[in-house]
């Protein structure tokens, strides 16, 4: 198992750094304007509390994000799920991460 490392935070000087995109890969398509920006609200029964965990994968054309493994760590020493919502770029660039979240039945991986 793959645990954080200070390394694995945003990586400066990469703007501009051009990734190739893989062969067959989906492109990210723009959100339509009426749904752009929404919160969707969940009704609970009364008296019942829920939180909801997910965090965004995702990098601009030309840059390379970073990976807080430090948060995921903590997730799975506490056995928090999570959704992960990532970016085609993203795992790329981060191919090895990704597949150990795939690989954890805690994370649900959203291709965005």
């Amino acid at each position: 198992m793959l645990s954080g490392q200070p390394a694995d935070g945003p990586r400066s000087g990469l703007l501009g750094r051009r990734i190739a995109v893989p062969k067959g890969a989906i492109v990210q398509q723009e959100v339509p304007s009426p749904i752009k920006g929404s919160i969707r609200r969940v009704d609970l029964p009364p008296g019942a509390k829920l939180v909801a965990f997910s965090f965004d994968l995702c990098e601009a054309a030309g840059e390379v994000a970073g990976y807080d493994g430090e948060i995921v760590d903590l997730l799975r020493s506490e056995a928090v799920r999570a959704t992960f919502f990532a970016g085609g770029k993203w795992l790329v660039t981060h191919h090895e991460r990704g597949m150990q979240l795939l690989a954890d039945p805690h994370f649900e991986i959203v291709q965005s």
